[in-house]
């Protein structure tokens, strides 16, 4: 509710501007339009093609690799990178190039949107956590992204023990990212 939400230090999200469906998507006009949206925003097993957003080229390209991150980062790719070396590479990448950042949000959701597994799913919510905390989306994604983890901050029915998870790590990243988004000071990668 959202006088619960207010109780733990949420804002209350503005009902008003996020998009109806079972799970809000960013704009269809800031995607790529080569497959349907629920299709793009879905886990993948293999790295993607080109950005999900329309990116130029340099950017794209950077996109893709941030997409290899991810994926090693949440095992879904083997690598050699620590957990720590890949979220730095991800988060620096965000801090250098402010147009990847909801490039960035856009592949996390897609990631952690019907993961198969579980442990997949919670290495996604830390890093979407690590980027709420380090870098805020655009003004044309705050709300699709906002509304993105207020669905999962508050799942109807009753809840898995990875819901309750999700759910945890959904309402640290809406409180990260209104300090992000109403935050002057300049954006710089978090402390260990």
């Amino acid at each position: 509710t959202a006088a619960g939400r207010a109780a733990c230090g949420h804002p209350p999200v503005q009902h008003d501007r996020i998009r109806t469906g079972p799970l809000p998507v960013p704009q269809a006009g800031l995607l790529q339009p080569a497959r349907p949206v629920p299709e793009l925003l879905v886990h993948a097993k293999a790295p993607i093609g080109k950005s999900l957003l329309k990116l130029s080229d340099k950017a794209n390209k950077e996109a893709r690799a941030c997409f290899e991150d991810i994926m090693m980062y949440m095992g879904d790719r083997p690598t050699r990178l620590g957990a720590t070396a890949l979220a730095q590479r991800v988060l620096q990448r965000g801090i250098a190039n402010p147009d990847l950042r909801d490039e960035l949000y856009c592949q996390l959701y897609k990631q952690t949107n019907s993961n198969p597994s579980s442990e997949g799913t919670l290495k996604g919510w830390q890093l979407m956590a690590l980027c709420s905390a380090t870098f805020p989306p655009t003004r044309d994604f705050e709300m699709s992204l906002l509304a993105f983890l207020d669905a999962k901050a508050h799942p109807a029915g009753p809840l898995g023990p990875l819901d309750t998870s999700v759910s945890i790590f959904a309402q640290y990243c809406i409180t990260k990212l209104h300090h992000t988004l109403t935050a002057s000071h300049p954006i710089a990668m978090p402390s260990t």
